[in-house]
């Protein structure tokens, strides 16, 4: 007999407009995942997920998984990286 799932808890940001409120969102912490773009204006994703794991305490670190549109001006064929 297949038991029934229970549901999830999730809390959600949506839209956090720059990368250094998202860094300060994940200093507060209660996220399991991170969803980050990688071109953003003023600080781009690879360096908020830099400066969002020199935060962490050596604990669990929680996923950053970093997506992209390429939909800025003079965007070129990305590298994708791993923090």
């Amino acid at each position: 007999m297949a038991r029934a799932r229970q549901p999830v808890p999730v809390r959600v940001a949506i839209s956090i407009p720059q990368c250094d409120n998202a860094v300060t969102a994940a200093a507060r912490g209660g996220y399991d995942l991170i969803l980050m773009d990688s071109q953003m204006p003023e600080m781009d994703g690879l360096e908020a997920a830099q400066r969002i794991r020199a935060a962490e305490d050596g604990g669990v670190r929680i996923p950053i998984v970093a997506l992209t549109a390429h939909a800025m001006s003079g965007a070129s064929g990305g590298k994708a990286r791993s923090t």
